[in-house]
């Protein structure tokens, strides 16, 4: 509430030259019991109703253009600073710097966004639907699963990494970071995990076709697989092939039924590609031979109480895509 000159001079003068209480003069004026007391404690302190004039030059940046910006970067957050002032439409000339500034006062940090699959809403509805088919599912019955899935592993890949370095000493080949132009190449692999700590992983030198994903079953599952486990495997086109669909069946393999599409957060192998990577390129293979050395090695080496652990986060994982509808979680 604006109130004019003559409206405060009028509160003092009521308080001075009568009786009246400040309900009362807040009564006959219309004005809040509490403005009027301010009113009268500012004119008996400074001797005027006039408003304090704030200190230096008004602000450029009003409070209003600030809560336009946050709106703004709510609506949008991909955008950056330079598109959010041009979205703003000011009047005045205003630094991107100062914009940066206002988002992170307000909490609005520039971040890398994370990388996840797109769902459409056929996924989010499919994943919804399996996640609540399946939540009930006791830790026994997930005991019995093999999950499984390839991964590609680069020689090189292209990582961000900080140095400490001195003054002037950006481009000593000490302090550079090498890049190669083709990644130094990369190497593709097929596994499985189970409960019980077996698990198996296997170099793939050609593309992944029918043909070589019934080979890898042949070779490799039907010796490891027991008669009343169950086998993952995602919906790659080589996974659900008419061929290969028929080789379960004659082989007696049962499959974990309706895998819905995108969903590496709820395979829980994927957790066992992230950490081997790590401690692979911890080590900085020099070539193809000893990535693939490396990858073996630590896929060996993944603790089976890891593994288990995994399996029992399950449940959550399930009960998070519930809650989320669908939609993409931090698994």
């Amino acid at each position: 509430m604006r109130l004019t000159e003559e409206i405060k001079l009028e509160i003092v003068k009521l308080s001075d030259s009568t009786s009246m209480s400040l309900s009362e003069i807040s009564k006959v004026l219309e004005v809040p019991k509490s403005t009027c007391y301010n009113i009268i404690k500012n004119y008996e302190k400074r001797g005027t109703v006039e408003n304090k004039k704030s200190p230096g030059r008004p602000k450029k940046f009003t409070s209003r253009d600030e809560n336009k910006l946050i709106q703004l970067a709510r609506k949008y957050p991909k955008k950056n600073s330079t598109q959010l002032l041009s979205e703003l439409n000011l009047d005045i000339s205003v630094s991107t710097s100062l914009i940066r500034k206002k988002l992170v006062k307000n909490k609005l940090f520039a971040r890398v966004a994370v990388a996840k699959p797109y769902l459409s809403r056929i996924n989010r509805r499919k994943r919804f639907q399996w996640a609540k088919d399946y939540y009930s599912k006791p830790l026994d019955f997930w005991k019995n699963v093999l999950f499984s899935d390839e991964t590609s592993i680069e020689l090189h890949p292209n990582r961000k990494q900080y140095v400490r370095k001195p003054p002037n000493a950006k481009f000593h080949q000490k302090y550079v970071q090498p890049t190669f132009k083709f990644g130094g190449g990369k190497r593709m692999f097929w596994g499985f995990i189970s409960w019980d700590g077996r698990k198996k992983l296997i170099p793939v030198r050609k593309n992944i076709t029918t043909t070589t994903y019934l080979d890898l079953l042949r070779d490799n599952l039907l010796t490891e697989m027991n008669l009343h486990e169950i086998f993952q495997q995602d919906n790659a086109p080589a996974h659900k092939s008419e061929q290969t669909m028929t080789w379960f069946l004659e082989n007696g393999v049962e499959i974990l039924e309706n895998w819905p599409a995108q969903s590496p957060d709820i395979n829980i192998i994927e957790n066992v590609w992230s950490a081997v990577k790590k401690a692979v390129y911890k080590r900085f293979p020099k070539n193809m031979t000893q990535l693939e050395n490396f990858v073996l090695e630590e896929f060996e080496a993944y603790p089976v109480e890891k593994i288990q652990n995994l399996y029992k986060s399950i449940p959550r994982r399930l009960s998070r895509i519930l809650g989320e509808k669908g939609l993409t979680t931090d698994y």
